[in-house]
């Protein structure tokens, strides 16, 4: 009895030996190599198409071309003739490109086995005739853009071609034509005379393009009754038959530069017509065109189109570039570019259209500054983006009720006023990217909008949840300078209850990058704590009244203040008035935009920290309040023009005080220590800068230099040891004073080239070489203030009783004492005792070196 195993192990013997004859039956057949497909020298081949394009070929590749190909590209060569077995039996060949060669003859049988040949290009070659066009077949395009003046052809009938492009060339009639063709074009050949001859006919002539001529009349073009578009643009016509085919679609008659449009009986197939580009003035006995749907009248001298019948299926008008007023009834209207402004009166009076527009009204690129009064009432999209729109009033589109989209983009739009888009109950998205945005009025937006809303790159920093539509699609708040403190803690409340994350704080310096969503309530206002009930007003530490609909006009002795309040905003209202009693414990009040021409009497307790009185119309701070704790303070936007008082307060760094015509300010007693570069910028008339008992360590290169007006600055009692060159204003002619600093030398580019008077002492000045570049400048002045401080055996000598040997005893011969370039000297005393050292270190090395000429000891350098 055999073995189970050992035949199951023959079994599988067996079935790896026919596996194997598979493998290798296989592996062989795969080595026979294809037929490999034909292809001439120096060209490529696939896919039934040869291509020997650039290959500065002087004649056609006859050779190896395979019978099957159906495109030949042979363009960018030199050849200079097509002989009648050039391209020999290829009778499955499609298309042809012979452009941009030299040739100049093509004999007259060159195509004739081409049975299959739609389409050939032989534009830019040197052909004066077409007569080898009498033998070739019915193709659908032949493109020769080259030196022929007639499509005659001797002793041939007419030849038929679906598609003729003869364009450049010097064709100037086509009274002697014997081609016939469906889709004509002929531009830029010089053709002076629209003549298409009758024997047009009898075919089905449907485009003609005759672009660039010089064409001056339109003949009855009745005898052509299929042609369905006509393109005529930069001619010279003038005149015109009033009989156009019926059955023509599309009129193009751009840049001929009539006055008016030429009286033509349009039809009533007609669905494109451009007149753009001429000097149509009016349009008086325009045509009954009922399916007219496009409507080019573009860069023309247009100023009224009231005599434009009402077009039921009108979808699109093009008036860019006119002078419009008066009344039309359009389904779209674009007005890109136009100048909006009557011109006949030269007055400037904005447009006034009443439009039946159903689609879009584009009125981009303007110049508008005020929203135009345009009555559509069934417009859906209005673009008003890129004019010079500044500000959105109360009801602004009121005319326009039923717009989805509002493009208001890349404007100046500084603020939107209450209820400005109440009517536009329809909305779907609102652009306001690109602008100036600071303001934007409660419900300004409308309340119970559900929109897109764009606010990206604007100037905002705050705004009220009262201004936002209740329920939103998307709000984009970003890129914006938000300022993430207690007065954004209505907006945050808002925010934590959407399903916003795009808000991204810019101020304070340390919250700078976080986004909304990820601060808690503590961060965002430091001075909030523990609020248990955010609807409870009566027990909260904050405060907001800023809706319409309470919008205060006096903050009264009567209210009744919760002893905890610590942040009260009232901003947008209209106080004019209010006691003097605020709850000792806030710390936050905002006053914004409520438009008093002072600061209330108020007394504003030890414990504010942020005071806010922007967007107002504040002329002086006369009485301003004893608060030491005050670190925040926007005077923003307001009238200051005399003094501005802010001593004794407890700034950090300098507050960024906008007050462009404030003559005095008084920052003294705070707790600056640096102004930077541009620190009062925003304040460029001050003539009186007091920042006296500060601690103001250093002042940074360009301080001042925008301040050109002053007379005074005061920086006496503060901890200066560093102020940058030019700091104070390079050309300025003013009192310094520098007294009880911590100065122990300073550059003279920090000086005023010209000062009224330096007040240099007392401050411990150091009387050594590294003073010398002052010296210099010192002795040349009228100052006597600087007394030394060190060394010690110079303390209590002023600067001007040293001689140049006691100011630097290392010094001698000084030949030039003339030069005063400005840059700091080096520390000469340093320099003296490294050479010193220098000396010692020579003369050991030059005994280390004596030594070593003994073998020992042996000394290894190190």
């Amino acid at each position: 009895m055999a073995n189970p195993a050992f035949c199951a192990e023959e079994k599988r013997v067996q079935c790896n030996r026919k596996y194997m004859c598979v493998f290798v039956f296989m592996l062989l057949f795969s080595f026979v190599e294809p037929e490999e497909e034909q292809c001439p020298t120096s060209c490529k081949c696939a896919s039934a198409y040869v291509y020997c394009r650039n290959q500065l070929l002087t004649e056609v590749p006859t050779a190896n071309i395979s019978l099957g190909t159906r495109g030949i590209d042979l363009s960018k060569n030199n050849i200079r003739m097509i002989e009648t077995e050039s391209f020999p039996n290829l009778t499955s060949l499609q298309r042809l490109i012979l452009n941009r060669n030299a040739i100049s003859i093509i004999e007259p049988r060159a195509f004739q086995h081409m049975s299959a040949l739609t389409i050939l290009y032989l534009s830019n070659n040197l052909m004066t005739d077409v007569s080898f066009m009498s033998l070739l077949p019915k193709i659908f395009l032949i493109a020769i853009s080259n030196l022929i003046q007639s499509l005659a052809i001797k002793d041939s009938p007419f030849v038929v071609f679906d598609s003729l492009d003869i364009s450049f060339n010097f064709i100037r009639s086509f009274a002697d034509s014997c081609v016939v063709i469906t889709d004509l074009s002929a531009d830029s050949c010089g053709i002076r005379v629209f003549d298409i001859p009758e024997s047009q006919t009898a075919y089905a002539v449907r485009t003609i393009t005759m672009r660039n001529n010089f064409i001056r009349s339109l003949p009855d073009l009745s005898g052509l009754p299929r042609l369905q578009l006509l393109d005529l643009q930069n001619n010279l016509i003038q005149r015109a038959a009033h009989v156009i085919p019926h059955k023509l679609k599309s009129l193009s008659l751009d840049n001929n530069s009539p006055s008016s449009l030429p009286k033509i009986r349009l039809g009533q197939s007609l669905t494109v017509l451009k007149i753009g580009r001429n000097r149509i003035e009016s349009l008086v006995g325009f045509g009954d065109t009922n399916a007219l749907e496009i409507l080019d009248l573009s860069n023309n001298s247009l100023q009224d189109v009231s005599h434009i019948p009402i077009m039921d299926g009108l979808k699109y008008v093009t008036l860019s570039h006119c002078n419009l007023h008066g009344k039309s009834m359009f389904h779209s209207l674009y007005m890109d570019n136009v100048t909006l402004f009557h011109r006949r009166d030269a007055s400037n009076e904005p447009l006034n259209l009443t439009l039946a527009l159903d689609r879009e009204l584009f009125l981009r690129y303007n110049s508008f500054i005020t929203i135009p009064s345009i009555k559509a009432m069934h417009v859906a999209e209005l673009d008003l983006s890129f004019n010079n729109i500044n500000l959105l009033e109360r009801d602004s589109f009121k005319l326009t009720p039923r717009i989805s989209y509002l493009n208001l983009k890349g404007n100046a739009i500084t603020s939107i006023q209450m209820h400005a888009l109440r009517f536009n109950m329809h909305l779907v998205l609102v652009n306001l990217e690109d602008n100036h945005l600071q303001v934007i009025g409660h419900e300004a937006l409308v309340k119970m909008g559900h929109f897109d809303l764009l606010l990206g790159n604007n100037d905002l920093v705050n705004i009220s949840p009262l201004t936002l539509p209740e329920v939103s699609r998307s709000i984009s708040f970003d890129p914006n300078p938000w300022r993430c403190d207690c007065s954004l803690h209505p907006l945050y409340r808002w925010y934590m209850r959407s399903n916003e994350n795009t808000l991204t704080c810019w101020t304070p310096i340390h919250l700078r990058g976080r986004t909304l969503a990820t601060l808690t309530d503590e961060e965002l206002c430091p001075l909030i704590r523990n609020v248990s009930n955010e609807n409870d007003i009566s027990d909260s530490v904050c405060c907001a009244y800023d809706h319409h609909e309470k919008q205060l006009h006096q903050v009264s002795s009567r209210s009744k203040w919760s002893p905890r309040l610590q942040l009260l905003d009232l901003q947008n209202n209209l106080i004019q008035r209010a006691a003097h009693v605020i709850p000792h414990k806030l710390k936050s009040l905002s006053l914004d935009n409520n438009s008093p021409s002072s600061l209330p009497k108020i007394r504003l307790g030890q414990s504010l920290t942020v005071l806010k009185i922007g967007r107002n119309r504040i002329e002086s701070l006369v009485g301003f309040g004893d608060t030491d704790a005050l670190e925040i303070l926007d005077l923003s936007n307001n009238s200051l023009q005399d003094e501005l008082f802010l001593r004794y307060n407890s700034f950090i760094p300098i507050p960024s005080i906008k007050a462009m015509h404030v003559a005095e300010l008084d920052l003294s007693f705070n707790n600056i220590n640096l102004l930077e570069r541009d620190s009062f910028k925003l304040t460029p008339r001050i003539s009186y800068l007091n920042l006296k008992g500060n601690a103001i360590t250093s002042i940074q290169m360009h301080a001042l230099r925008f301040n050109v007006h002053l007379v005074l600055v005061n920086l006496e009692d503060n901890h200066l040891q560093v102020i940058g060159h030019e700091a104070l204003v390079k050309m300025g002619h003013f009192d310094l004073l520098l007294g009880n600093n911590d100065l122990v030398n300073i550059s003279p580019l920090t000086l005023p080239e010209v000062s009224r008077s330096i007040s240099f002492d007392p401050n411990p000045w150091r009387c050594d070489c590294s003073l010398r570049p002052l010296y210099r400048w010192y002795m040349r002045s009228n100052e006597n203030t600087l007394t030394c401080w060190t060394p010690i055996h110079l303390r209590g000598r002023t600067l001007a009783t040293l001689t140049d040997e006691e100011l630097c005893p290392l010094i001698r011969n000084v030949s030039n004492e003339n030069d005063i370039s400005g840059e700091e000297a080096p520390d000469i005393l340093s320099n003296g005792a490294k050479k010193l050292e220098l000396k010692k270190g020579i003369q050991i090395l030059a005994g280390v070196l004596f030594i070593s000429r003994f073998p020992r000891p042996r000394f290894v350098q190190g």
